[in-house]
């Protein structure tokens, strides 16, 4: 069978599996209400009661050049072929085919490839080009960064930056905060406002609580089952949240109890 069409078998856990490129024959019987399906090297058709079977027929078919999906929050490897069925995602990369439900699918528009975007990420890297400090193989090392900021994804910070007319995203907090690393109110303050945009900064003189602040921001990024990412041009900075981290009770693994967290929240539906 072709991709305009896609053949679900449900499984004994009541699972839809992609039985498409493994049938010569579909046959549907009206009048016993089932289906008849020849697998390939085999003789035999299977009969199956109609409910257990479905056939789908191709609404879409994407382009992998202009967008990216996720799968629970992770961004999928780059797809030859992405063709969308009624509640369904079938993703086709040289190595593999697989079949993923919509509901859990977030399609993101790649807006390096409009015109407007495109200008302005040239421009960059031709800069970066200029300018850049080279490396041992006299290469620019901020251009070699450009490489791979290839995709910008629509629902990113950048694309907010980059697309003409539009505006960050005011957002609105997973669940509860909590300040296990404890706060005052202008940290407190500073916490909520995180999570309320897509842009923060935090700022202030020393001793003011900032690396705290950012201790209670990652614990709470990771009940909300986020994922973290604390970078600085200075070593020594990074360097102090770690140590932070690491003299409250046994360090990264005192997160480990955030995720533990996160995890019963969302089975209790927040």
């Amino acid at each position: 069978m072709d991709e305009k069409s896609l053949v679900l078998v449900q499984n004994s856990a009541n699972q839809w599996e992609d039985k498409t490129e493994e049938i010569i024959e579909y046959i549907v019987d009206p009048i016993e209400g089932c289906v008849k399906i020849l697998y390939k090297g085999n003789s035999r058709k299977y009969t199956y009661r109609q409910g257990r079977v479905r056939l789908l027929a191709a609404t879409a078919v994407l382009n992998p050049s202009e967008v990216q999906l996720r799968v629970g929050g992770r961004l999928l490897p780059k797809a030859d072929m992405i063709i969308k069925y009624p509640g369904f995602y079938l993703v086709k990369t040289p190595r593999s085919r697989k079949l993923y439900e919509e509901a859990k699918v977030c399609v993101e528009r790649d807006i390096a490839v409009d015109p407007a975007c495109k200008i302005v990420l040239d421009y960059f890297r031709s800069v970066a080009n200029r300018i850049g400090i080279k490396g041992e193989n006299e290469q620019s090392i901020l251009k070699g960064q450009y490489k791979y900021l290839s995709r910008v994804p629509n629902s990113s910070v950048l694309a907010a930056y980059l697309s003409p007319g539009s505006k960050l995203k005011e957002l609105t907090a997973p669940g509860p905060l909590i300040y296990p690393f404890g706060t005052n109110a202008s940290q407190k303050t500073a916490v909520e406002k995180v999570f309320q945009s897509q842009v923060s900064i935090v700022q202030g003189p020393p001793g003011t609580g900032k690396t705290q602040t950012i201790l209670n921001i990652v614990a709470n990024a990771i009940c909300f089952r986020q994922t973290v990412a604390i970078v600085s041009n200075n070593n020594a900075a990074t360097k102090n949240v770690a140590d932070k981290l690491k003299a409250k009770q046994q360090g990264f693994r005192y997160l480990r109890w955030f995720e533990v967290i996160g995890a019963e929240w969302d089975r209790a539906g927040n």
